[in-house]
């Protein structure tokens, strides 16, 4: 990823989240900040398929969902 179009993020993480996410960059040979974009990338999508699945789920009136 290029830094030409980038922005700095600060976001506070409990300390052993921060501490699993220096173990996996050691082990895998990546910056911390590699690991930080491939799990935000990675919750975004997920959260984006969750998104659009959810609106395309047939509603009954009431706003419950067929079965």
């Amino acid at each position: 990823m290029s830094d030409v179009n980038t922005r700095v993020i600060t976001a506070h993480v409990p300390l052993p989240l921060a501490e699993q996410v220096d173990e996996l960059a050691a082990r895998l040979d990546r910056s911390r900040g590699w690991i930080i974009r491939q799990a935000l990338a990675a919750w975004i999508e997920q959260e984006e398929a969750r998104n659009r699945a959810e609106t395309i789920k047939p509603r009954r009136a009431g706003g419950r969902e067929k079965r």
